[in-house]
């Protein structure tokens, strides 16, 4: 009998940990501006984990002269407490380089943590310019912690008419639906990713009054006939030759309330 009270408030412990509280914030702790972000590089898709690290992602076609992004003075959101240094985009180029670069922050190296309920995202970014007006990928979550397995990806790109404005959108699986609100180039935006294992659906949110119930998404993405059944591992951002801003502020709750505290 004990030993199964024990075994019981064990699996409570994980359950609040999960659905109701911060399951990560701090992504950028220690870190001060000009540092480099990347302190790890994944070369294979079984590599060690580098817990709690940022590290470049694993690819089999890396793009040569690319480099680690820098880090940047931070950014801030009236109602968001998350704080620390951001990430300046476009910075793992130069004017001879160009592609993307992926960078994965590790959260587990378990595949049954989370893979179940609910999991937020949310991220601030600032854009000073989007060199494309096709959908391209900004961040999200992913289910291996080496960076492969989107499971919720953030999309941008420019307005084809007006280029000092752009547009979200968010793909899932092999989905992605792209919002027909503009935001202004300069402004800092608040950005909520939400992915529900029970409805095989990812969310976007964009300057959302936290301090309110949640309110309607910005635009859903749906599996379709898949399933989300394989758990988030890492978050990942995809550096661009063609952005210039910065990105940062991270945290990973299990509900809406947590983004607030």
């Amino acid at each position: 009998m004990k030993k199964i009270f024990i075994t019981i408030v064990a699996a409570l412990a994980v359950s609040v940990s999960m659905d109701a509280q911060i399951v990560k914030n701090n992504l950028m702790e220690g870190y001060a501006p000009l540092d480099v972000l990347e302190k790890n590089i994944y070369t294979a898709k079984d590599d060690p984990i580098a817990q709690y690290q940022w590290s470049a992602g694993y690819t089999s076609k890396p793009v040569e002269g690319a480099v680690s992004p820098k880090v940047a003075e931070g950014l801030s959101y009236e109602g968001y407490n998350e704080a620390g240094c951001s990430i300046l985009l476009g910075s793992a180029f130069n004017d001879d380089v160009k592609g993307r670069r992926m960078s994965v922050y590790s959260l587990t190296e378990s595949s049954k943590e989370l893979r179940s309920g609910v999991l937020y995202l949310a991220f601030l970014v600032n854009f000073d310019r989007i060199g494309t007006k096709n959908m391209s990928p900004l961040a999200g979550f992913c289910s291996s912690y080496t960076g492969g397995g989107h499971r919720g990806t953030v999309y941008v790109k420019r307005d084809e008419q007006v280029k000092t404005n752009y547009y979200f959108g968010v793909r899932l699986i092999e989905e992605t639906v792209e919002s027909n609100m503009a935001f202004e180039m300069g402004q800092t935006n608040l950005v909520v990713l939400k992915i529900d294992y029970n409805a095989s659906l990812a969310s976007l949110f964009v300057n959302p009054d936290l301090s309110t119930a949640e309110p309607q998404p910005l635009v859903v993405a749906n599996a379709g006939e898949s399933t989300l059944k394989h758990a988030i591992r890492s978050v990942m951002i995809r550096d661009y030759h063609g952005y210039d801003g910065r990105i940062g502020n991270f945290r990973v709750t299990g509900n809406w309330e947590s983004l607030a505290e």
